[in-house]
């Protein structure tokens, strides 16, 4: 930028430093409507300056364990959580968080894991909630099906914990249940049963 009477676009604004984005056109506007000095624009510019990057808490922010571990299993879970659940804690907005007795890991390595709580402030973190079913399960209503039954095929086709679910087994009713399930309006949809 040499003189007052050269005109500003998008590929100086991003020499200067500034990140595109749909203030650009607006801002070259301004700064070429009004002729502006190289001094007057970074003035102007000043307002579209984007603030530092976040960095990582270290140490991250505290958490407490509520689950304790009672078989080499559970304690090889509870070691992926926590390791995960430190590394979720290093998010820059975050002050304090927990694992619940649920707890498992629920995706990539610094994903929230299920079971996982945190506290941010002046922040929401969309990605920070459980993607357990039970977590956001309201109502099932499977008409007279013999609750013993349902449990106990809810129980052979769930499973919490390190691995998730055997494929194999993950659907594997009684045909009675079955039946029962795909008389039910609410359950009519054959994606959701599989047989």
């Amino acid at each position: 930028m040499d003189g007052k009477n050269k005109k500003i676009n998008g590929k100086i604004l991003i020499q200067m430093g500034f990140t595109p984005g749909k203030w650009f056109k607006q801002a070259i506007n301004h700064i070429n409507d009004n002729a502006l000095s190289e001094e007057e624009i970074l003035q102007y510019l000043e307002q579209h300056k984007p603030a530092p990057p976040l960095k990582p808490l270290d140490p991250p922010a505290p958490f407490s364990l509520n689950i304790h571990p009672e078989n080499e299993i559970e304690q090889a879970n509870v070691q992926s959580v926590v390791r995960t659940m430190t590394e979720v804690m290093k998010t820059p907005t975050l002050l304090k968080g927990t694992i619940m007795p649920d707890a498992c890991p629920a995706g990539p390595f610094g994903s929230i894991p299920v079971g996982g709580v945190a506290v941010a402030k002046n922040a929401i973190h969309p990605g920070m909630h459980s993607a357990d079913i039970c977590c956001s399960l309201m109502l099932s209503d499977l008409g007279k099906v013999d609750p013993k039954r349902l449990m106990d095929a809810a129980h052979l086709s769930t499973h919490f914990g390190p691995g998730g679910r055997d494929r194999a087994i993950q659907y594997r009713f009684p045909d009675e249940l079955l039946t029962d399930f795909k008389s039910n309006a609410l359950l009519r949809n054959q994606n959701m049963i599989q047989m």
